[in-house]
């Protein structure tokens, strides 16, 4: 409705109608509708690049979210190119502790890792998390997926002793922030669960949705989405 508003009233070509168009295809994605996201934020993408250079903020961002979709899509060839020449754009353009410059890091660091390029991988994903860190601490979203990004990494190596350290620390890491332990808890003790899972280590599984649980209903309620995804879990 907001996109439809926006098409008639400021025109498809607006940089504001353009933005609702990009965070539109970003919840395809987010709700599992790659192909739609891809098709969604492709069309954003050229468009942006009509009233915006290539190396600035918006188009950056749209290049990152259209890699993304993407990888999602199993389009690795697309998806490097395009992260790729997301990566070299930023180096160039922005900050070097901009967050900005982790996504494409990350995401080109995940495809290297799913086509077993492990060491390309570990040197994107380490430099990702590095900014993320930098940028946000421990208690973040983004870098909570770097985290399990790099561990997915050492695990598809068989190293998962080192895998399971590097998610057993981030969340010591949490812990110890100022922040609120429940908070911390609930989004990071998921990720040593679906490692455990992937283990056969159900035992392990199950003690950390529980106590990913506790802490859901600590922090948020039982009414809450985050507290519901940390019962299917």
């Amino acid at each position: 409705e907001t996109l439809a508003a926006r098409n008639r009233l400021l025109g498809s070509d607006h940089p504001d109608t353009l933005t609702t168009k990009r965070w539109l295809g970003w919840t395809y994605y987010a709700e599992g509708y790659v192909r739609k996201a891809e098709q969604t934020l492709a069309e954003t993408y050229q468009s942006t690049l009509q009233i915006f250079e290539q190396s600035q903020a918006e188009a950056l961002e749209c290049m990152f979210f259209h890699g993304c979709a993407l990888l999602a899509c199993g389009r690795y060839s697309e998806a490097e190119e395009t992260l790729t020449r997301a990566l070299e754009l930023s180096s160039k353009t922005l900050n070097p502790t901009n967050p900005l410059k982790a996504f494409p890091s990350a995401l080109l660091g995940r495809l290297y890792s799913r086509q077993g390029r492990y060491v390309e991988a570990e040197k994107l994903l380490s430099s990702a998390l590095k900014i993320s860190r930098e940028a946000w601490g421990e208690h973040n979203g983004g870098t909570f997926h770097n985290v399990a990004a790099l561990a997915e990494n050492y695990a598809r190596q068989c190293q998962a002793a080192t895998a399971e350290n590097l998610l057993l620390d981030s969340v010591q890491i949490g812990r110890n922030d100022k922040e609120s332990h429940s908070e911390v808890e609930v989004q990071t003790l998921p990720y040593p669960a679906f490692f455990y899972l992937w283990q056969r280590r159900y035992g392990d599984a199950e003690d950390s949705v529980n106590k990913a649980h506790s802490a859901s209903l600590a922090a948020y309620g039982t009414e809450h989405p985050i507290t519901f995804l940390n019962t299917i879990v």
